[in-house]
């Protein structure tokens, strides 16, 4: 009964007609003033990405190799709430929040000779957080979208005081152009964890909805696919995308904590199905590509090579993602 009316209030709570015609959270990378053709913002979801089996192999500054082993197990949980807050003519403000976690099993944990593999070993990596979305449409059809993030990344207790030193900082500034109905573009900078340590990056979005059936949806350097929408019910995805993260990782006995700089690739086919007017079931296949899992002592966009004390090969693998979300009823956006 509670999950029933849980799931109602949120329903309610994404009541935003006018501002449902504006911004558009249909993906995970970011917020874009909606074109045609382009799915409900999810309001909510639960997902959960598994990967195979796949080799780490340590090495330090010099590239020397230290340690390799054999991962049985990597998987992720993740749960994502977007809610309108504000919906004025000329601003529109939008929230969200989200939890993550991650874990590492090796296969012989007891083998294991380096401190850093052993402390992952079984161990939850946290990231708890929030977004801000404010956007700002002007006369005409240029619009501008800042994006502010925090988020509590390491290995701390759920429950435990103290998480300030966990918390990431990042944010995006986006200016762009509505074409028309059917085609957005923008530029902007961002500073994030994108490539696993701080870094500036610019940001290109491209939206287009070709015809009923096909669309581009590209934030650049993050995401890039293909869209076809077979019908209202059914909707594939084809494409890349682009993941970071930075972690605390505390050892005991240190007094300062490592940074563990996580980039991979993904490329994956994904589809997904409405279950009900606002509940639906999405599932993925792909391939991940390890960019790099890096262990520092330094958390800066400027620093020295040697500030690195540990590079990771990690070995690329397969991956299953299952999500199930939930959108606006219709009745809603009429």
């Amino acid at each position: 009964m509670r999950i029933c009316l849980l799931l109602v209030g949120l329903i309610i709570f994404m009541d935003a007609r006018a501002q449902l015609d504006f911004l558009n959270c249909s993906d995970t990378v970011f917020c874009i003033p909606t074109v045609s053709g382009l799915p409900r913002s999810k309001g909510f979801e639960l997902k959960r990405d598994v990967f195979t089996d796949h080799s780490f192999r340590l090495s330090d500054s010099n590239g020397e190799s230290i340690q390799q082993s054999q991962l049985s197990q990597n998987e992720r949980w993740s749960v994502k709430i977007r809610a309108p807050l504000m919906n004025k003519e000329q601003f529109k403000l939008a929230i969200g929040l989200q939890y993550q976690h991650e874990e590492f099993n090796f296969e012989s944990p007891e083998s294991l000779g380096n401190e850093f593999f052993s402390l992952l070993e079984d161990k939850d990596l946290r990231s708890i957080g929030g977004d801000i979305y404010m956007a700002k449409p002007f006369r005409g059809n240029k619009f501008l979208i800042v994006r502010f993030q925090g988020l509590f990344n390491g290995d701390y207790d759920l429950f435990a005081e103290g998480k300030a030193d966990y918390l990431k900082i990042s944010w995006v500034g986006l200016y762009g152009v509505k074409i028309n109905d059917d085609k957005s573009i923008g530029l902007g900078v961002s500073y994030s964890y994108a490539l696993g340590n701080r870094s500036i990056l610019p940001i290109i979005a491209y939206y287009n909805t070709i015809n009923s059936h096909w669309g581009i949806e590209c934030v650049l350097p993050q995401l890039a696919r293909v869209r076809y929408t077979m019908t209202q019910k059914d909707i594939f995805y084809a494409g890349a995308r682009l993941q970071g993260a930075n972690y605390n990782i505390n050892l005991e006995g240190r007094p300062a904590p490592y940074f563990l700089e996580m980039t991979e690739a993904h490329l994956d086919l994904r589809y997904e199905r409405e279950i009900h007017d606002w509940l639906w079931v999405g599932a993925s296949l792909g391939y991940r590509m390890n960019l790099a899992f890096d262990i520092s002592d330094v958390d800066a966009i400027i620093r020295d090579p040697s500030d690195v004390l540990f590079t990771t090969d990690v070995q690329d693998a397969m991956m299953l993602s299952l999500s199930l979300f939930i959108v606006p009823p219709r009745k809603f956006l009429e």
